[in-house]
This record gives C-alpha cells, structure tokens and sequence, in this order.
C-alpha cells in the first residue's frame, strides 16, 4: 500500500521457534525518491530468547571492487578507529579461513559498493550495524573442511547485522 507521502510499505510477519514461539515484522519501505528500507524486529521477546545475531544478507557480483564504509576499521572489532575507509572486498578476510567465525566491521553507519569504478549500491543504518564481506555465500562455507584455503566464489556475500536489541533497519539506494 501507498501512503500519504507516497511510500510504498509492505509488512511481513514472520514466527519463529526459538524453542518458543517467537513472533518478529520484516517491513520494506519504498520511497519515491529510490531509496529501500529494510527493516527486521523481533515483536515481544524476552532477552533471554533474543538470538545472538539477526540480519540481512545480500550476495553482490564478484565484479564488486570497493567496499567504503563509514565505522570501525580499517581492521576487524571494536578496537578499531572509527572513520570512513576504503577496501578492496579480497582485503576484507583472511584467505586462511579456521572453524571460527570472521570477525566482522563493527558501529558501521553506512556503506558504499564499487564495481568497475562506480558506485553501485548505497547503504545507510538508522543506527550502527556490523559488516562482514565473504569471498562465497555462507552455504558454501558451511560444506567446507577447515582450515582451508579460501579460494573467491561466484559471488561476494555481505552480511549486516544488528547491534542492538531492536532490530536492524537499513535503507539502499542502487545508483
């Protein structure tokens, strides 16, 4: 449905079992001017049940060049210094690759996508949200022997997650 101002908002409920039941909204927002919201909340769950993480994930072209972002780096966690950086997307991991998780950007604000020189994408957070660029979708990872070598998949994949406790919202602009 469209509103007054002419956004366009559509609102998803989703359950989950978590090992209750859980009830959480996916809304997308659409707006005249080309910008996508994305937002995820859980509805009325307890900290207790709140699942460690919960995101978006978006699988790029492997034409993707630049990754800019506003937030902590150019290194991994909390200890880097908050700025805007630009990375090429390989820089982003490390290609030996151990059965734990890769540490992600952590208080990102936004992020910009480059392929061949141009922007591509635009991403802005309502609030801070962590980023994690793959060389391959986490189903690949996941059939995976470790340690490995990590060699670049078909595509890069780029997961953002909340850092809060409610919710994750998102607004992309594709150039």
């Amino acid at each position: 449905r469209h509103d007054e101002s002419g956004l366009c908002i559509i609102k998803v409920p989703i359950r989950y079992f978590l090992p209750d039941a859980v009830n959480a909204e996916l809304k997308y927002v659409i707006s005249p001017e080309g910008w996508l919201e994305i937002g995820f909340s859980f509805k009325d769950i307890s900290r207790a049940l709140m699942p460690a993480r919960a995101g978006l994930r978006l699988r790029v072209s492997p034409a993707l060049s630049d990754v800019e972002w506003l937030g902590r780096g150019p290194w991994e966690g909390m200890e880097a210094f908050l700025g805007r950086y630009r990375s090429k997307p390989g820089k982003m991991f490390n290609p030996m690759v151990e059965l734990v998780e890769p540490i992600a950007r952590r208080q990102v604000k936004s992020v910009v996508l480059w392929c061949g020189g141009q922007v591509n994408f635009e991403i802005q957070g309502r609030k801070f949200f962590s980023l994690l660029v793959l060389p391959a979708s986490t189903d690949e990872l996941r059939k995976i022997n470790f340690p490995v070598l990590m060699e670049r998949g078909e595509a890069w994949e780029i997961l953002f997650d909340n850092e809060g406790d409610d919710g994750l919202l998102l607004r992309f602009r594709v150039k």
